[in-house]
């Protein structure tokens, strides 16, 4: 069985958010860049997903850190993704 990746609400307004800073008018190709590494992060947890840490503040998910954004998910009993937040560097979680 195939594992499905999915954003949860909350997640896709964070993602939508992140985009927005990262390719805002003047912010560059280094800009660019991270926001492509994040997307590479989220869609290569499907792969391996019990590689990353369990997130310390919610113990049911686990955490990938890519320059400073987390992103925050859980694997589910049939082994979909669920992508619950993404916190920006310094965002409180």
């Amino acid at each position: 069985m195939a594992r499905r990746l999915i954003y949860a609400l909350a997640a896709a307004r964070d993602l939508t958010n992140v985009a927005d800073w990262l390719t805002q008018p003047g912010a560059g190709h280094r800009a660019h860049k991270k926001l492509d590494d994040l997307m590479d992060a989220i869609e290569s947890v499907i792969d391996r997903p019990l590689q990353y840490p369990r997130d310390l503040q919610n113990p049911a998910s686990r955490l990938v850190i890519i320059h400073g954004y987390a992103v925050r998910f859980q694997v589910e009993a049939d082994g979909s993704i669920i992508v619950e937040r993404i916190f920006g560097p310094g965002q409180k979680r």
